[in-house]
């Protein structure tokens, strides 16, 4: 197993407090081929339910963010339904410290606002350049091995301090948080298993297997959700290593 998928099987194991043994991996190369492994292991462990407990779960952590939106930001309560556009609910001069007090309030760990996509190009793409300049300066002996290191050095060390320099500028939320039910939905299925403990819940049903499941994949291996097929193969079409 690569470095992928030992990644991806150790952030499976943890959300689903699951353990396999390497030769149940024999035979796994689709996204649906690791579902069914987990769902057999969970069926194993009398961890599956096919109830439809995610809608209960659901409406405790919208009912959680709706409150803590009430008493710790004032917003009022007719303003909060599922539907409701978060840009509208958290207007752009004060939605850092507004998310700060949220993730606070809620004690648990929200996704980071994102940095305009002018930004996040113009950064990653001119680290890189000046990476590859570097390489390429030692390749054809236009800088010595020394000056590449330096360069390098100095390229990673600029892109940490803009990305830190640039926390003010992180005011946009991610496109599967456009609504607050949209939010809703991520905040739960990021943290499933505190969200669980909360409410006492001791099953799993499908629905919320392969949502988990799904977010686990985009996160480890860096692909977008709509890529994250069950036919997906993780080698040929997700590029695991």
């Amino acid at each position: 197993m690569g470095l992928d998928s030992v990644e991806l099987v150790m952030a499976v194991e943890e959300d689903f407090q699951l353990t396999f043994e390497d030769e149940e991996f024999s035979g796994i190369v689709t996204v649906d081929d690791f579902y069914q492994l987990i769902l057999k292991s969970l069926d194993k462990s009398n961890k599956l339910d096919n109830s439809s407990e995610t809608h209960c779960l659901t409406s405790h952590t919208f009912y959680q963010l709706r409150k803590t939106l009430i008493n710790e930001l004032g917003i009022p309560r007719s303003q909060l339904f599922p539907k409701q556009e978060m840009a509208t609910l958290l207007p752009k001069q004060a939605r850092r410290a507004q998310w700060d007090t949220l993730t606070k309030a809620l004690c648990l760990p929200l996704p980071e606002l994102s940095r305009p996509t002018w930004f996040s190009s113009l950064l990653t793409y001119g680290v890189l350049f000046w990476l590859i300049g570097s390489l390429l300066g030692r390749f054809f002996d236009f800088l010595t091995a020394w000056e590449a290191g330096i360069s390098v050095g100095l390229a990673l060390g600029f892109a940490w301090l803009a990305y830190w320099l640039s926390k003010p500028l992180a005011i946009y939320f991610a496109p599967e948080m456009t609504t607050l039910g949209e939010t809703t939905k991520t905040v739960l299925y990021r943290n499933f298993s505190k969200i669980c403990s909360i409410v006492d819940k001791k099953q799993w049903n499908e629905k919320e297997i392969w949502e988990v499941y799904k977010r686990i994949i985009v996160e480890q291996l860096g692909v977008k959700p709509e890529e994250v097929l069950k036919s997906a193969c993780f080698v040929e079409d997700l590029g695991m290593n």
